[in-house]
């Protein structure tokens, strides 16, 4: 198996090829989650916009239909 660190004698750490190579995976890992969360987000931001627009809508109709009823006045 390949070391990901290495010391050497004087106890200083460097990072190997394949540490650096799990270092941009990881990076990486976390950009994409992040960029996950946010359409996430963003889906359910429109999720809700759309919903409250449909009550908006159906709330609309039921006052127009109201207003058509008292006057007498055909749909």
């Amino acid at each position: 198996m390949t070391p990901i660190l290495t010391l050497d004698a004087s106890a200083s750490a460097s990072i190997t090829p394949a540490g650096a190579f799990l270092n941009r995976i990881v990076r990486h890992d976390v950009a994409v989650d992040r960029a996950a969360g946010e359409f996430d987000r963003w889906c359910t931001d429109r999720e809700l916009r759309e919903q409250a627009l449909r009550r908006q809508m159906q709330e609309l109709r039921s006052a127009v239909s109201t207003v058509l009823f008292r006057t007498g006045k055909p749909k």
